[in-house]
């Protein structure tokens, strides 16, 4: 455990977006067939409903500061469930890192860095992720902060750019063209890819001064990403059409292959 190690609160707030953010760039397709219109607003609901996963965390970091979630398991169950436990979250995590690994390597490759092998960018990107980890954690939170601004910059720049000219109303009206149990189910689904900040979150709330005191934070951080995301959703819609907006997303799926083992 590294004592001395706190962070701050911008560093806190980037690191759960973007750790909410991960790999919805690529799972938020799955919903767009069955919401159609709706996906940004069942998008935006579904990030919402981390919250009170993450204030619950927070609110066990307050009940023993200091401590990981691991920690406080190892405390209360012993050592062979939390090890067990452990291994589980290991397992995810690698299959989670495995997945968006080959998804975006493979994406580069479909459409950016044609004649580069795959396992070329894969290589540079492990090699890269080795140095932010290996600066600690104080500099991992600086490099996620800096690359994140970098990334909302650019982000906002080529929406506001493209945003007044290519929109139509007839897109995105009606929105609600769906079921109410397709809505439902597009709404966990995004849950259940934001939830992987949560992951994150067992580990950095012993480092969290005062997690306790710090739930706006969280609030802050998951209600940014599901605006930020939501609405970039929107805004394709508006632009494409929800028909067309679904054939891309589907076709970028396919290109990354999803999950390539071996």
């Amino acid at each position: 455990m590294l004592e001395n190690v706190k962070l701050t609160r911008e560093q806190v707030v980037f690191l759960i977006f973007i750790g909410a953010l991960g790999n919805m760039v690529y799972s938020h397709t799955w919903i767009d067939d069955a919401t159609d219109r709706a996906a940004w607003v069942a998008t935006f609901a579904g990030i919402l409903l981390v919250i009170p996963l993450a204030v619950w965390i927070l609110f066990l970091g307050k009940r023993q500061p200091g401590r990981t979630v691991f920690d406080m398991l190892e405390a209360g169950l012993g050592r062979i469930p939390c090890a067990a436990l452990c291994l589980l979250y290991i397992v995810l995590n690698v299959g989670l890192a495995v997945a968006m690994l080959n998804m975006f390597t493979q994406l580069l490759k479909s459409f950016f860095i044609l004649f580069t092998p795959a396992w070329a960018s894969m290589l540079f990107m492990v090699f890269m992720a080795v140095l932010f980890v290996n600066g600690g954690l104080k500099g991992f939170a600086r490099t996620a902060e800096l690359l994140t601004t970098l990334g909302m910059l650019n982000y906002f720049v080529s929406f506001i750019n493209a945003f007044p000219g290519f929109v139509h109303i007839e897109y995105i009206w009606p929105i609600f063209d769906t079921t109410l149990v397709d809505f439902i189910k597009g709404a966990l689904f995004i849950t259940g890819a934001a939830g992987e900040c949560l992951l994150f979150l067992m580990i950095i709330v012993a480092y969290i001064p005062d997690a306790g005191k710090r739930y706006m934070w969280i609030v802050v951080s998951i209600g940014s990403c599901a605006v930020v995301f939501s609405s970039a959703i929107l805004v394709i819609i508006a632009m494409m059409g929800p028909e067309l907006a679904k054939r891309i997303a589907f076709g970028g799926v396919n290109a990354a292959k999803i999950i390539q083992i071996g």
